[in-house]
């Protein structure tokens, strides 16, 4: 799974675009540093399941990123959202030893942490990709 990692954050590291721009706590793997700022993300692993047709095998995982803003409204966090999806939406990430056939975007919601006053959307994406 470290490739698929490395090749989730290549995508949002490399070159220039909106989400990195806006993101400015960084993107992190899992969870971010003590302290760190908002907004931020941190994405994750939720499951991966290996399969095959008989001469080709494939796995597939689901992505988990979490977007996280202090604001006192959700527009910034909405914003990422519609960055991430820019970004992510039914791209071609480049994972050692795999192809990439899809990333699609499966479920997002939108919740509001009423002690810390933190907004968090969860967003998951669905990725299929060929083991070469």
């Amino acid at each position: 799974m470290k490739q698929l990692f490395t090749g989730i954050y290549t995508k949002f590291s490399t070159g220039t675009n909106t989400l990195k721009t806006n993101l400015t706590g960084g993107l992190h793997l899992i969870e971010a540093p003590q302290g760190a700022s908002t907004p931020y993300g941190v994405y994750s692993l939720v499951s991966n399941i290996h399969d095959w047709d008989f001469s080709v095998d494939y796995d597939e995982s689901l992505i988990q990123f979490d977007l996280y803003d202090e604001a006192q409204s959700a527009t910034i966090v909405c914003n990422l959202y519609d960055y991430l999806k820019t970004l992510y939406d039914d791209c071609s990430l480049t994972v050692t030893g795999h192809t990439p056939y899809y990333m699609w975007r499966d479920f997002s919601r939108l919740l509001r942490d009423p002690v810390p006053g933190v907004w968090h959307y969860v967003i998951q994406y669905r990725l299929m990709m060929r083991v070469n």
